[in-house]
């Protein structure tokens, strides 16, 4: 890929997802070829972000990516407004952020 090129590795209506599209995707992090991400709600988006946190429902899921493959795996759903997400160092355990719950989970 050249510099400048952009390539769309996962869109968030793909036909995987069923009618759950991904509406407010926030954070990600790799670990080689698979891209772990969150998706703080499948049911409002960036314009609505506020609210859909003081609302404080489990809309949001984490998900895995696996590029070589193309394979997209649901890991966890029922989070509370996710929106942030470290691999840990040693690469064994995901941190996920709950903003409305105000706690870190260990997956």
């Amino acid at each position: 890929m050249l510099l400048g090129e952009k390539q769309l590795i996962f869109g968030s209506k793909d036909a995987r997802l069923g009618s759950a599209h991904m509406k407010l995707v926030n954070d990600l992090d790799m670990d080689g070829d698979v891209v772990y991400f969150i998706d703080s709600s499948y049911e409002r988006g960036v314009n609505e972000a506020i609210e859909e946190h003081l609302e404080a429902l489990p809309r949001g899921r984490l998900f895995s990516f696996n590029e070589r493959t193309n394979k997209l795996d649901l890991l966890l759903e029922n989070l509370y407004f996710p929106n942030g997400l470290q691999l840990t160092p040693s690469k064994d355990a995901l941190l996920i952020n709950e903003n409305s719950m105000a706690r870190i989970l260990k997956y």
